[in-house]
């Protein structure tokens, strides 16, 4: 199960100061907060390889955007599905759906073998949004 949240606090490392752990400012999005009715929720992201509090900040961002994307469909695919991998994005249309050459990533997948062998590809919604600053 997904989580959805609109803020994010933790740690970074600052390379500054020893690489001692240090907390960065909580950063909130202030339209995923109105989309939630002004009730802030957190989690917690500890940085503990990050070394600069801006990289700190835009990972913090990005973590929430990314929780805002719903999407997930499940796809069986042919035997070529094996060439893919958790991590993978892929591009999918399907009419029925309304789905038109829409990015997902790929966060887990089954091996069925039958009498021939398909791969359920289950896929995550992904915008280039969540990169762009």
């Amino acid at each position: 199960a997904r989580t959805l949240f609109n803020g994010v606090k933790g740690f970074y490392r600052s390379r500054n100061e020893d690489f001692v752990a240090k907390d960065f400012k909580p950063y909130i999005n202030a339209s995923a907060l109105s989309d939630d009715n002004d009730l802030e929720n957190f989690i917690d992201l500890p940085l503990r390889y990050t070394t600069n509090l801006s990289q700190a900040n835009r990972l913090a961002a990005i973590a929430v955007e990314r929780s805002r994307l719903f999407e997930t469909v499940v796809v069986t695919v042919n035997a070529s599905g094996l060439r893919y991998q958790v991590g993978d994005t892929v591009q999918l249309t399907y009419s029925r759906a309304s789905i038109s050459n829409k990015i997902y990533e790929i966060i887990d997948y089954q091996i069925n073998v039958t009498d021939t062998v398909t791969v359920d590809l289950v896929l995550q919604e992904q915008s280039s949004s969540v990169w762009i600053s």
